[in-house]
């Protein structure tokens, strides 16, 4: 048993229902200070981006409820049939993981995402930014960015706005608040 643990490349992952919630295990603790999952009790729960961005890069296997493994590719597709947007979203996420960002879920200061200076877990400091995927060519309500930069401000945050074009390019514009 010593042996299977100091031997472990991945974590497990169960799909159930509405949650992704990691086994306990070595790995999985291992995945918390790199800035993945929230630890509730004894479990550790993955948002639906962390989850396919560890797929993609081979870190954790993911298993329905019985026991059958859940590929990237259909866990994507999954997402997708849940929340339309995901794509969009993802490519976000998933740049800003790539650039040693920790990005977690910003719903409670009126975003997609909050996201930490690199080197940064939540819980040390506060998060630098909130973020909000556009597509290039959709179109933003004045009266909600300016809402949404108001709660960032208050919170001692910057907003960025995440836009992403056809070709899949993302370019971020922060917003701040400012005085006059």
């Amino acid at each position: 048993m010593i042996n299977k643990i100091k031997m472990e490349k991945k974590a497990n992952a169960i799909l159930s229902k509405n949650e992704i919630i990691v086994q306990g295990s070595n790995y999985a603790r291992l995945l918390l200070k790199k800035g993945f999952g929230e630890i509730y009790e004894e479990f550790i729960y993955l948002s639906s981006y962390e989850t396919l961005f560890l797929l993609e890069k081979n870190k954790i296997n993911l298993l329905n409820r019985y026991e059958k493994e859940i590929t990237a590719e259909q866990f994507f597709k999954i997402m997708i049939r849940k929340n339309p947007d995901f794509p969009l979203n993802y490519l976000v996420f998933k740049d800003l993981r790539n650039k040693d960002y920790v990005v977690k879920a910003g719903v409670k200061y009126g975003a997609l995402f909050r996201v930490y200076e690199k080197g940064i877990l939540p819980g040390k400091e506060h998060a630098r930014w909130i973020v909000i995927p556009v597509k290039a060519d959709g179109k933003l309500v004045f009266e909600d960015i300016l809402g949404k930069n108001r709660i960032a401000n208050s919170t001692r945050k910057s907003m960025l706005l995440a836009f992403v074009d056809n070709d899949n390019t993302i370019t971020y514009l922060e917003l701040k608040w400012r005085r006059m």
